[in-house]
């Protein structure tokens, strides 16, 4: 790689440019049985092009999709790896935003905040289902206790 022009390394993509070094060194062996024909050359170099190709279309599709994805769901930002909508979260990271409040799908985690590597959520956790003053009064439906803890997750 220290052979190529630094404008070359900078525009290019580094395994693509290593596979197109490895041609290269193989036309240029001394033995003649050991280089590649040109046709071999001229099929490597389309695979290479056609494999450049079909990742920037993938890219380009990706990128679309991530352009037309929401990026708030009330006061929190919303970015990847969490989405809201198809295409726009890796898997685990789905959000859903229900009247303007986020939740990580498949949970009850509010999220509060999205931050690099790490995520704030607020749940509501169980502590008891039912609430009895003694144990002579246990009849009677008594409100459910809960509290409402804010946890930090690394992602």
């Amino acid at each position: 790689m220290e052979i190529l022009d630094n404008e070359v390394v900078k525009e290019g993509n580094l395994d693509e440019l290593q596979a197109v070094v490895e041609v290269a060194s193989r036309c240029v062996r001394l033995k003649g049985e050991e280089r590649p024909t040109m046709k071999e050359v001229l099929q490597e170099l389309v695979a290479l092009c056609n494999n450049q190709r079909e990742e920037r279309k993938e890219r380009n599709i990706h990128d679309s999709a991530i352009a037309n994805c929401p990026t708030k769901c009330g006061n929190v930002d919303i970015g990847p790896p969490f989405g809201i909508g198809t295409g726009c979260f890796l898997e685990g990271f789905e959000v859903i935003c229900n009247k303007s409040t986020p939740y990580l799908s498949k949970s009850n985690l509010q999220l509060l905040e999205i931050l690099p590597r790490e995520v704030r959520v607020n749940s509501t956790n169980f502590i008891a289902k039912i609430c009895f003053p003694d144990k002579k009064h246990r009849s009677g439906n008594h409100p459910v206790a809960r509290r409402k803890p804010i946890h930090y997750f690394h992602y």
